[in-house]
């Protein structure tokens, strides 16, 4: 008894400092109105183990991506957080399933404001210099393809987020479709990594928010 009391009480210092944790404000703190409310999702979290496990694996791979010199690269760790997230979700995490759907299953939970919003930073323009905006699931698709070349170790290097100036033209080579069926494609991307990394990171909270 005496060694649990021990440990209960090591665990709840070291809750206590990571309900602090600057590190992992800068990450989720632009959801929040205040640090008091930043900091009581962050105690609420840490009463499950399953809200634990998705928060620690959403702070992990925003810092790996983050540390991450190519924007591919980057964004296959924005991706893994996807996955997991949805894994932990469903209590499935010692499941092997295919993580394509598991992805997509997060996508689909954006509003449809979010998804509005991704949309349009992924088009085509025509002779008459009109954007032509993808459908959502098309724009996942591209994503998914960008974590693929990095896993197979393709050419991943033309992939590359709009650095935000207003004279960027960002035209994209890439790929969609699946395994079996692949063909090159070519778009404009305007996204940054910013704006995309927050976009994963908000609707990965509100995953936990009602897990």
């Amino acid at each position: 008894m005496k060694t649990k009391a021990i440990f209960r009480k090591a665990q709840k210092a070291l809750d206590e400092e990571r309900i602090k944790e600057k590190e992992l404000k800068d990450i989720i703190g632009f959801c929040f109105d205040s640090d008091q409310e930043s900091e009581n999702f962050v105690r609420k979290c840490l009463k499950k183990n399953k809200t634990r496990w998705m928060l620690n694996r959403l702070q992990w791979f925003v810092e790996l991506a983050d540390f991450q010199k190519y924007d591919s690269v980057k964004t296959f760790f924005l991706i893994a957080i996807a996955e997991t997230n949805i894994k932990l979700f469903e209590n499935r995490f010692k499941d092997n399933s295919n993580e394509v759907a598991d992805v997509k299953k997060f996508f689909a939970r954006f509003s449809k404001q979010d998804k509005d919003e991704l949309r349009r930073y992924f088009f085509k323009t025509d002779k008459f210099l009109n954007k032509k905006s993808f459908k959502f699931d098309k724009v996942v698709d591209i994503l998914l393809n960008v974590r693929h070349r990095v896993v197979h170790g393709k050419n991943h290097y033309d992939f590359r987020f709009h650095d935000g100036s207003d004279t960027l033209m960002n035209i994209i080579f890439g790929e969609i479709g699946t395994k079996n069926k692949k063909r090159r494609i070519r778009y404009e991307l305007e996204i940054t990594y910013k704006n995309f990394r927050e976009m994963m990171i908000k609707n990965a909270i509100e995953n936990l928010k009602t897990a």
